[in-house]
């Protein structure tokens, strides 16, 4: 395919556009400031989770220990 590159397109901006950015730039900023804390305080919960899981796991018994059980019917 030979076809000619693309040609730049002028765009007329309105005069309110990069105020418009700006602010929605503003408001993202404030809503996504405390994502941070909340994904490092899932990282703790996570962990804390692994950790108990594991604990049970280590005082399960296993599969070789459980009691072998025969149905008389």
């Amino acid at each position: 395919m030979t076809g000619s590159p693309p040609q730049p397109v002028a765009a007329a901006l309105d005069s309110d556009y990069y105020r418009i950015g700006i602010d929605a730039r503003r408001r993202a900023h404030t809503d996504l400031a405390d994502v941070s804390d909340i994904t490092d305080d899932l990282e703790h919960r996570i962990e804390n989770l692994l950790q108990r899981t594991l604990e049970l796991l280590d005082g399960a018994p296993k599969p070789e220990a459980q009691p072998h059980i025969e149905w008389v019917g």
